[in-house]
């Protein structure tokens, strides 16, 4: 959904706080959107500043309808009618239903560690921590990958790769908080990365009817493993730095500061994790 006119591309372009998104180009000259209206009311283009508050617009259209550019589609939580003018001339209308109300993948979660950290082979979470929180000395200062396990059932609501666009829909898999970056995978293939806010990834193309399989890979940064590091004899460290003026250093008599002023950063998946649903509007 963009327009082009006197050597300028308009679209249509929503972030959340620190949000970026990467905006390419093609050079080609297809069919696209230049026109949206959602019950009635013209949403792009906007001919004044007639949105406030990142996606909630003054003339009271609420963000529960409005849609949401996510891939090559237009999402929406939402029931409404949405109307599109097309750059062939042609008008395409959609009328859509709400969708499922959402999932919360509650504990407990099996995760599982990297190997040669000091960490358990596996432990189990009642519910989602940061590391620095388990009672365990080889969570707590874990730095590595962790993988988080868990079965899931999409729903009987949910329609996979129909073809009426009146029907169709969209999974995304919000997971909340990661500290850092995340790699999902559904039934053992990757259905992506995400590595900044917000933590949302769509796996509508790799879910199945029934029972589904799914695995978080989390990776966080090293400064706890630095400060477990601090407290090891040097031949039993997992580390090598040349880091000598900061409390996480091997030359800072660690050992001598209590654990709660470790500073140890958050890491691991924080959640909630939660599976939503989305009417897809391919125009």
């Amino acid at each position: 959904m963009y327009i082009s006119e006197d050597g300028q591309t308009r679209i249509p372009l929503y972030l959340g706080p620190a949000g970026s998104v990467f905006i390419v180009f093609t050079g080609q000259s297809d069919i696209h959107a230049t026109k949206l209206k959602i019950n009635g009311q013209t949403v792009f283009p906007l001919i004044d500043s007639d949105v406030t508050s990142g996606i909630i617009l003054k003339s009271g259209l609420s963000s529960d309808i409005l849609p949401v550019l996510f891939g090559t589609s237009w999402i929406t939580p939402g029931s409404a009618v949405y109307s599109a003018d097309l750059s062939d001339g042609n008008n395409v209308e959609i009328t859509t239903t709400a969708p499922s109300a959402p999932v919360v993948l509650e504990g407990p979660w099996l995760v599982t560690f990297d190997e040669d950290r000091y960490a358990p082979d596996s432990a189990v979470f009642d519910s989602l921590i940061s590391w620095p929180m388990s009672p365990d000395p080889g969570i707590q200062f874990f730095s590595g990958i962790a993988s988080y396990h868990k079965t899931f059932k999409p729903g009987n609501s949910f329609k996979v790769n129909t073809s009426d666009p009146k029907t169709q829909q969209s999974i995304i898999l919000d997971l909340g908080s990661v500290k850092e970056v995340a790699e999902v995978f559904i039934n053992g293939r990757s259905a992506g990365i995400a590595w900044c806010e917000p933590y949302r990834i769509d796996i509508s193309g790799y879910v199945k009817p029934g029972k589904n399989s799914l695995v978080i890979k989390v990776a966080n940064v090293w400064t706890n493993r630095l400060c477990g590091d601090a407290r090891l004899a040097p031949e039993n460290r997992v580390t090598i730095t040349n880091i000598t003026r900061l409390p996480n250093a091997w030359s800072y008599p660690m050992e001598t500061i209590p654990n709660e002023e470790y500073g140890l950063r958050e890491s691991g998946l924080l959640g909630p994790v939660i599976i939503r649903f989305y009417n897809r509007l391919d125009l």
